[in-house]
């Protein structure tokens, strides 16, 4: 059957818009579409009816008024997500995304200074990837628009990347930057749960009648230089991905936290890459293309996993293998004097155990050697610091737990996705069952990388059934030896208090012969004060100071001596001065040896001698004493003693 010429107008049509329209009815040939005169000429089996004229017209206005839509939607690019063209969320929940990017805008987007959005493209005529990067606002429009809104045909595959210095800096583009990419290719909503690392994970799936749309976030562990304590981070990556059914374009948005993605896609894809990754100018080799690039995001969400764990692992045993092997029924006293304000509790030492069947608190001699081998014989190591680093440990396995259960919600999302589409026959396209092998060979990858992280999984809730009971058994250990504290403790207040109470009754004792001695020394000392005015008298009569005598004239004479009474005070106030003075020295000289005392130990001179020698600067009281004066004052204080003694 010949083929015929027939004519279209062009105005408000694109080409692409009428050769799809004609495929759909004809089948996929060539057409061989010229543009002349305002019109679109193409060779067709028939000649169009009325009516599929006026579905061409329906299409021709559907176009225009999608693509004026369009540019009004990127000229509020900042508005997202209430600028899309088609969305199924509520107009609250879109203002709801607005006034979170404005709370977290200070700490997501960088200055337009730092902006650096990069661009992985296929080039139809090279048949290989280019890379633009885009550092303002005006590269950004003209690598997406073209010089015209309109006068740019997107690449079969374009990757963007949106990435940081390091997991904990700030995005390198600005807000407006990422709203109008984010709006050139109507992006949905959803995305945006997923820039902001600290929400979380999960995955958001859109299926429409042409395309395909799939947002997710996956978890990774990854080395971090910068941690010493910690070697490990878990870092996260957010993608978003459409596939076009009908054109076989593809896009990719890839959010990390630095640019391992971007190194890694551009590695699988490039010059050196897998074939398969290559060729997306056939529809069903793009399909099979999307699919292989959602693997190289699911293996990675599965790497290092396994160390990680096993670094888990070893940082507990470090801190909890000491706890079976210790003996908390040592007699000695858990007490010991330390620092300022701290109490060691010392961790005992068992004996060797020659038997095969030890008593219970004796290890093995081969948990000994386990113990040797690991070097826990250090008591002070073991202390409340340990709870701290095991709570520590059991959150970072709580986040890791919770890692990998949404890793694995994810994969099996994206698995389901694929292979609902392929299952589905309403669709009329022969696509899903010439890619039934490509789908079988995704799942089974899939599955893979889910099964290993379901076994990390086992692995980190055994550790954290494990970490629960340690940390049981260490706290009922640090509470027995708490306990046992408490009990030495209160056996030496009690032996305090018996001492106290003995001491007191000597007390009471003393008190009472003070009391009678006080009495006694009372009635002396009235006795004393009673005779000794009339002592005083009879002494001073008994001298020849005042003197009796018979006068001449037989009568008695009472005679006065001046001169010996002169004398008798010249040599008595003296005297009395000197035992004043004297008995003052002997009272300064006591006080004095109450504050600097040195015992001398197996000696008969330190016997008496009352010195101590004090350690902390030599202090005496509060002043400062050198070697020389306590040598000095303990040979006073030697010949004052021998002085004493002496029989002169």
């Amino acid at each position: 059957m010949p083929w015929i010429l027939e004519s279209f107008a062009s105005y408000r049509l694109e080409q692409a818009v009428l050769e799809e329209y004609l495929r759909g009815k004809f089948g996929n040939y060539d057409f061989r579409t010229e543009h002349r005169n305002d019109h679109y000429c193409f060779r067709i089996p028939r000649k169009l009816s009325e009516l599929e004229k006026g579905e061409v017209l329906d299409l021709r206005e559907a176009a225009y008024l999608r693509i004026s839509g369009f540019a009004c939607s990127c000229d509020t690019a900042i508005e997202y997500p209430r600028n899309l063209l088609y969305h199924n969320i509520y107009e609250h929940n879109l203002i709801a995304y607005i006034e979170r990017l404005d709370e977290r805008e200070g700490r997501l987007f960088s200055d337009e200074a730092k902006a650096c959005l990069d661009f992985w493209e296929f080039d139809e005529q090279a048949q290989e990837f280019q890379h633009t990067c885009a550092h303002n606002q005006a590269e950004l429009e003209a690598q997406l628009t073209g010089p015209s809104s309109l006068g740019r045909t997107d690449p079969r595959c374009r990757f963007v990347f949106v990435h940081a210095p390091h997991s904990r800096e700030r995005l390198e583009t600005t807000r407006k930057m990422l709203m109008f990419t984010l709006t050139y290719h109507q992006v949905m909503p959803e995305f945006l749960d997923f820039l902001d690392g600290e929400r979380i994970e999960g995955s958001r799936v859109r299926t429409f009648r042409r395309d395909i749309r799939v947002c997710y976030s996956l978890k990774s562990v990854e080395r971090s230089k910068g941690q010493r304590d910690w070697p490990w981070s878990i870092r996260q990556t957010a993608i978003y991905h459409s596939f076009d059914l009908e054109t076989g374009l593809g896009l990719w948005i890839i959010v990390k936290g630095n640019r391992l993605m971007k190194h890694r896609v551009e590695s699988t894809t490039g010059p050196h890459g897998f074939l398969e990754l290559t060729p997306f100018g056939i529809k069903d080799r793009a399909f099979a293309s999307a699919l292989l690039t959602h693997l190289i995001f699911c293996d990675w969400s599965g790497e290092n996993w396994r160390w990680y764990v096993n670094f888990l692992e070893e940082a507990l045993q470090e801190k909890t293998r000491r706890t079976l092997l210790v003996r908390v029924d040592k007699s000695s006293s858990p007490v010991s004097k330390t620092a300022f304000g701290e109490i060691d509790l010392p961790t005992p030492q068992p004996p060797n155990c020659p038997s095969p069947h030890c008593p219970p608190g004796h290890p093995t001699p081969e948990a000994l050697h386990f113990l040797n081998d690991y070097a826990v014989n250090d008591p002070e190591e073991f202390s409340f610091s340990d709870l701290q680093r095991i709570q520590f440990i059991g959150e970072k396995a709580d986040e890791t737990l919770l890692a990998l259960k949404a890793n694995v919600d994810v994969l099996m999302e994206l698995k389901q996705l694929y292979r609902f589409y392929i299952d589905s026959r309403s669709r009329g396209n022969e696509l899903g069952r010439d890619c039934g092998e490509m789908i079988a060979r995704f799942e089974k990858r899939i599955r893979d990388v889910a099964n290993d992280l379901r076994m990390q999984q086992s692995r980190v809730e055994t550790l954290l059934r494990f970490l629960a009971d340690w940390k049981s058994l260490l706290y009922g250990i640090l509470q027995y030896w708490n306990m046992e504290a408490s009990k030495q403790l209160a056996k030496k207040a009690q032996q305090s208090a018996d001492n106290m109470e003995v001491m007191t009754s000597n007390m009471y004792d003393i008190t009472q012969k003070t009391k009678q001695e006080t009495v006694s020394m009372k009635i002396i000392t009235l006795v004393t004060l009673f005779f000794l005015p009339g002592t005083f008298i009879s002494t001073l009569m008994s001298t020849d100071i005042i003197r009796f005598q018979t006068g001449s004239s037989g009568k008695p004479e009472k005679v006065f001596h001046f001169e010996a009474f002169r004398l008798y005070l010249a040599i008595s106030v003296p005297l009395v001065s000197l035992t004043f003075s004297a008995w003052y020295g002997v009272y300064w000289w006591r006080a004095y040896q109450k504050h600097f005392t040195i015992p001398i130990e197996g000696s008969a001179i330190g016997q008496h001698a009352d010195f101590t020698w004090s350690r902390n600067n030599h202090c005496l009281g509060r002043k400062a004493l050198s070697p020389v004066k306590a040598i000095i004052a303990f040979q006073c204080s030697t010949l004052l003693q021998v002085w004493k003694t002496s029989p002169c």
